[in-house]
């Protein structure tokens, strides 16, 4: 991780503002090294909604319910971390919320 130092006044200052977070699930890499082929098979093997099951598969999801994540944990036999890879993206500008 790169960490950006700006001058101020004779002291270096850290800033975090140009390095945000990325998350992304590999619950396709998980299902495939356990012999599970694709979105439908997962919906099989969990009891999950096939759209639910596609959405993950391709990293499509904005929101996943503590039941979704239990429910793939259990398929998947792993931890619910192990769902997510985490990293830092620099370049990414984060959404700003507008005033209500």
């Amino acid at each position: 991780m790169q960490v950006e130092t700006v001058k101020t006044t004779g002291s270096a200052a850290t800033t975090l503002d140009s390095v945000r977070p990325m998350i992304r699930l590999v619950v396709k890499d998980i299902a495939i090294r356990e012999g599970i082929d694709n979105p439908n098979a997962l919906a099989e093997k969990t009891g999950l909604p096939y759209e639910t099951c596609r959405r993950v598969w391709n990293d499509n999801s904005k929101h996943i319910g503590l039941s979704t994540i239990e429910a793939l944990c259990d398929a998947l036999r792993v931890r619910p971390g192990q769902l997510f890879d985490y990293e830092y993206e620099p370049d990414k500008k984060q959404a700003t919320k507008g005033k209500r």
